[in-house]
């Protein structure tokens, strides 16, 4: 009768409910177990003609790489090409062979800063470092979304690219990616102070809106200033010898809220717990680290 057939229509309602729910929590439950907790140290020899801030700061990310593969394992490639030419009737082979490997997961935010360890190699004579680091990883189960972001020097082209700037010298950025999104972009200072750069200081978007092949060029004076008020333009500061910097792209195809500004600026510790939580809940999130150096030739 009528009163059985709502009856059965209420509880089918809650039966795909609860479904829907039991589903929501499991795929909750395994992407939460995807992140790990990971440590990792790496031993570097510095060339004789590289910067000590730049050895510590390939130190620190190789130690991360470690970190990374041994929790994950690395995904070994060949890749094999075979050539044949003809030249007045006679034949040549020529066989190329490429091989890679690829770490398989990627590191989402640091638990605090690296600690570091020196040394003379006897044999050597190389000043020796040892970096130490812990903090969140994830495995990469899926390709991710093709972006490309760049910081470049005095120059709004790719070639103009660099992580070697003089004092005064302009800062330019690009970015590309396949899909659309939403990027914000941060500058962590040598003391690990964390600085918003995108969206520009008047704008009151929580993030910039990026269209799917799309070239960007951020921080360049644009032609018709009346009609572009609001933009920035960057010349890069070194109050010492050298000084190492580091900017973050920060892409998502979805949007995303910034975090807390202390003062001027973010912590480290606030600024690392919001990359890895807006990681963990945001799957399309991604974080592309530019290290460069900035010397100050008057001081050297």
């Amino acid at each position: 009768d009528s009163n059985n057939a709502l009856s059965m229509n209420f509880l089918s309602r809650i039966f795909y409910f609860g479904l829907c729910s039991f589903i929501s929590c499991a795929l909750n439950f395994i992407n939460a177990q995807e992140i790990k907790t990971a440590c990792g140290t790496y031993t570097y020899h510095v060339p004789e003609t590289e910067s000590m801030l730049v050895a510590k700061a390939k130190a620190a990310q190789r130690a991360r790489l470690e970190a990374i593969a041994t929790e994950f394992g690395t995904t070994v490639s060949q890749d094999n090409t075979t050539l044949v030419k003809n030249t007045n009737g006679e034949s040549s082979t020529s066989f190329y062979s490429a091989g890679g490997s690829t770490i398989k997961g990627e590191w989402l935010s640091d638990f605090s800063q690296p600690e570091y360890e020196f040394c003379i190699d006897t044999k050597t004579g190389m000043q020796v470092i040892t970096a130490s680091v812990c903090g969140k990883i994830r495995e990469i189960r899926s390709i991710k979304t093709h972006a490309e972001a760049r910081i470049l020097r005095n120059g709004v082209e790719d070639k103009h690219e660099s992580d070697l700037f003089n004092n005064g010298d302009n800062l330019y950025a690009s970015f590309f990616s396949t899909v659309g999104g939403y990027l914000t972009m941060y500058w962590m200072s040598e003391d690990f102070e964390t600085f918003p750069m995108l969206p520009y200081d008047h704008d009151k978007q929580q993030t910039f809106p990026i269209e799917a092949n799309q070239r960007y060029v951020f921080f360049k004076e644009p032609d018709n200033v009346d009609v572009f008020e609001n933009f920035q333009v960057y010349n890069v500061e070194c109050e010492g010898k050298e000084e190492l910097a580091t900017v973050y792209f920060i892409f998502s195809q979805k949007e995303y809220e910034k975090p807390m500004l202390k003062a001027d600026f973010i912590d480290f510790k606030t600024f690392n717990q919001w990359l890895s939580k807006l990681q963990q809940v945001d799957m399309t999130a991604q974080v592309i680290r530019t290290t460069f150096l900035i010397k100050n030739p008057s001081e050297l």
